[in-house]
């Protein structure tokens, strides 16, 4: 490979964001980085910023290249371009309102070479400006525990604070094409391959979560939109582990995933269709996660009330749920 690590970054409409994202990657203390933004026709000055920045920055010019989409094509897409032109042994996304700490890169590929691993986690840190809370990443002691715990939403999927072996990605077998719930489809895949996960205990990644981000719309049309993107990916996934020889417990935790992505339509349950549209969703899945003693006991209280069918109204009177 011509480099050690190709960064990955998708650029839509973050002009107040991507001066701090691009510095913190041109300031990484790793040498061999290829940088590649894919330009996802933004409507904004966010290239124009992003181009400024690398012109100040003449050890990394050559290193750096931006993808320019003539249309507005979505995160999957943009990331998937970026991939495939990878020149990287290793590769991790970074989204452009982020920012990376100046030796992640170099921390987290010294510990891939070390101990040959496929995978690195680090930690990272969401903050909305004010307040920050830390995640802490350590995976488990087998691959199947890592897997099940990201299906139960007690480890991260997302890309960025993982750095994964280039040649990994060529076993992807379904890419998706919708972006709610992209990181999931593309992990749960990379994971299934990977043999060796290594971890640093440190806070290397800052995810920035702001107010107008439309994974925190509530209109009506943005949560359909979530919904239907999210089960696109999430029967991606589905379709993926159907044919492999898999523990029992990741079925049950396939299972609870599939539950949790079709409650993206719980603030639109007030309306009939779409509590008809949640209901017919993977029948008979309020059962099962009902059923799971890895469930958390909240959410096996929601099911059987659905099956009751006093689901949303007991429920919102309980605090579970906030339907419109």
């Amino acid at each position: 490979m011509k480099y050690k690590v190709t960064v990955v970054v998708p650029v839509y409409r973050v002009e107040q964001y991507i001066e701090r994202c691009a510095r913190s990657l041109m300031e990484q203390t790793l040498d061999s980085i290829e940088y590649i933004f894919v330009d996802d026709c933004t409507d904004d000055h966010s290239v124009d910023i992003l181009k400024s920045v690398i012109t100040q920055y003449s050890e990394r010019r050559g290193q750096t290249q931006i993808i320019n989409f003539g249309q507005n094509r979505g995160l999957a897409v943009a990331r998937r371009t970026a991939i495939q032109a990878a020149q990287g042994e290793y590769v991790i996304s970074c989204d452009s309102d982020d920012w990376v700490d100046h030796d992640a890169y170099r921390l987290m590929y010294e510990l891939a070479v070390k101990d040959d691993d496929d995978i690195v986690i680090c930690n990272y840190q969401t903050t909305d400006g004010e307040d920050h809370t830390t995640h802490r990443e350590q995976p488990g002691q087998d691959k199947v525990t890592f897997i099940n715990e990201m299906l139960y939403g007690k480890r991260s999927w997302s890309l960025c604070n993982k750095l994964v072996r280039r040649s990994i990605f060529d076993h992807i077998e379904h890419y998706p094409s919708k972006s709610m719930g992209e990181d999931m489809a593309v992990t749960l895949q990379l994971y299934y391959y990977a043999q060796r996960t290594g971890y640093i205990d440190k806070v290397l990644y800052n995810y920035y979560q702001h107010p107008i981000s439309i994974v925190n719309s509530r209109s009506e049309a943005a949560v359909f939109s979530q919904y239907s993107q999210a089960m696109d990916n999430t029967n991606l996934v589905l379709n993926f582990y159907r044919d492999k020889d898999i523990e029992p417990k990741i079925h049950k935790g396939l299972n609870y995933m599939s539950y949790h992505n079709r409650n993206l339509l719980l603030p639109n349950l007030r309306n009939r269709q779409y509590l008809s549209l949640w209901r017919q969703t993977y029948p008979g899945i309020d059962r099962n996660v009902m059923m799971d003693s890895n469930a958390p006991l909240k959410e096996r209280i929601k099911c059987l009330l659905s099956l009751l069918h006093l689901y949303p109204t007991i429920t919102n009177l309980l605090g579970f749920t906030i339907c419109k």
